[in-house]
């Protein structure tokens, strides 16, 4: 038997909370189906109606409570987006990297045929005015 997870939204038919059909997550999926309905969710609102009613906890603290939640879920939302932005960055800064690396040696490259280049006329220079001098 599957534990109950938490959701960002319903996937699988009804799609909706078992109690008032919204369509809004997160939601909790119970892995649970009912003939004729489907798939069973619970949402914010109905799993907040029950936890009072059971007596988990009582009108203010269980708002506290329900504030602490949408906070929490909103936190691990945006530590997820930030995540994702910094694996970008990531793999920017290795791209910028692996550019450098390449234009750096076709510097080195450069600078060995130009110094290459330099002495070859330097010995023709030599070798012309030795002959027009010699």
């Amino acid at each position: 038997m599957l534990e109950f997870q938490l959701v960002d939204s319903p996937f699988v038919f009804p799609q909706a909370c078992v109690g008032c059909l919204s369509q809004k997550g997160p939601m909790v999926d119970t892995h649970r189906q009912i003939p004729g309905f489907g798939h069973i969710y619970i949402c914010h609102v109905c799993g907040k109606t029950s936890a009072r009613l059971l007596g988990f906890a009582k009108g203010e603290r269980l708002d506290e409570l329900s504030a602490a939640s949408d906070g929490i879920v909103e936190r691990d939302r945006e530590i997820k987006s930030l995540r994702e932005q910094l694996a970008s960055t990531e793999q920017h800064l290795s791209d910028v990297r692996h550019a450098n690396s390449v234009a750096l040696e076709e510097l080195r490259d450069e600078k060995a045929h130009s110094k290459r280049l330099e002495t070859e006329i330097r010995r023709a220079a030599e070798s012309t005015l030795a002959a027009v001098t010699g």
